[in-house]
């Protein structure tokens, strides 16, 4: 091809011209733009976050965090007197606007609540005002079945896990008893399920890095509460070294007889077991986790005691970050803090296992209910 039938460039385009990156200068936008553009605290859970871990249902965790803010902040109003935070009067009224559509606009009415969600979920990752406290951040991990809420004092997050879980037993056991008596008439059974994406709670009440200085660090400061600590020889560092002895621990006296009373003395003899997890972390050893935290504890006072313990340690350790937090013996009761293990209680009384192997008819309406 000749020279004179080659196309030339325009005249206004400069030679190694690039485009502009972000679109008509913020004129229009989609949704999903809006989401990004906002202030949201994404990433991982970091070395000193305080919080509560929430497993939840699969591909369900958009949904499962708004159950999980919406009930964290109700027990906030009732355990600390903590108002609710007001969010807006678009979320409340959004399904009255969209119910009132006729059968005729179930397309517009479809496009109208479609919005309205994209519209809540912008509205509840904005940042709260100046003036105004969150006690709970929920933390954005891109991880499958996981989420993470950080609190802030007065929240204890042991405490508002346990009362969550003990509240929840006492509902479904009380439903229990409901549906024995609909199953014996052949009525439909109640279902007190109030939040229907939510799994496990797992409450960390410290957390610092995850290696072996970091998960005795968080052990001792979590533990010492609850239990008498074992004495800590001081490492000896060498010249431009670090030392990362603690110091309120004096070392090991030399007479190994001699026997050192302390507060630590005075303290109840729990039991105890310890119940590691781990999510995205391949560095530490489950078996050498467990002897660092139990190496903390005094164990001439505190005694192993794997199937029914006085105090549980949880142990959580997420990529490069380790939790802990100190629960009572009733976790195990409680489910571990599964709250939907707890709603089932109400389909698992000998009753009516017995009436689903024993009666077709209890059977039928048994699983139409429980479904």
């Amino acid at each position: 091809m000749s020279e004179s039938n080659k196309r030339k460039g325009s005249p206004r385009a400069a030679p190694n011209a690039k485009k502009k990156k972000g679109g008509n200068n913020g004129k229009w936008t989609t949704p999903h733009q809006k989401v990004k553009s906002l202030k949201v605290e994404r990433g991982t859970v970091e070395p000193g976050d305080v919080g509560i871990w929430v497993t939840c249902a699969r591909s369900m965790e958009g949904r499962a965090a708004r159950e999980m803010m919406e009930l964290f902040d109700k027990y906030a109003n009732i355990m600390y007197g903590i108002p609710i935070p007001d969010e807006g009067s678009g979320e409340a009224d959004g399904g009255v606007k969209n119910g009132a559509s006729g059968s005729g606009d179930a397309k517009k009415g479809n496009s109208d609540e479609i919005e309205d969600l994209v519209q809540r979920e912008i509205a509840s990752l904005k940042a709260p005002p100046k003036d105004e406290v969150r006690y709970f951040s929920r933390i954005r991990l891109n991880v499958e079945c996981l989420l993470f809420s950080k609190t802030k004092s007065p929240i204890d997050p042991v405490a508002i896990a346990h009362r969550i879980s003990v509240d929840i037993k006492k509902k479904a056991e009380e439903a229990a008893l409901v549906t024995e008596e609909a199953i014996e008439n052949g009525l439909a059974a109640p279902v007190t399920r109030e939040f229907r994406y939510l799994n496990r709670l797992i409450p960390i009440t410290a957390s610092g890095r995850a290696n072996e200085k970091g998960v005795r660090e968080v052990a001792r400061k979590v533990l010492s509460p609850w239990f008498k600590l074992a004495l800590a020889p001081q490492p000896t560092s060498g010249p431009g070294e670090e030392n990362d002895s603690t110091a309120e621990f004096n070392p090991v006296p030399d007479d190994a007889s001699e026997k050192v009373e302390g507060p630590g003395d005075k303290m109840p003899a729990h039991t105890f077991a310890i119940r590691p997890s781990f999510r995205h972390h391949h560095e530490l050893d489950r078996r050498a986790v467990i002897d660092m935290v139990a190496a903390v504890i005094d164990q001439d006072h505190h005694k192993v005691n794997l199937e029914n313990p006085d105090k549980v340690i949880l142990i959580d350790i997420f990529r490069y970050t380790v939790g802990m937090s100190v629960v009572d013996g009733d976790w195990n009761d409680l489910r571990k803090y599964n709250l939907a293990e707890l709603y089932n209680v109400q389909f698992k009384s000998k009753k009516i296992e017995d009436s689903d192997v024993g009666s077709t008819t209890a059977v039928d309406k048994g699983n139409s209910v429980s479904n």
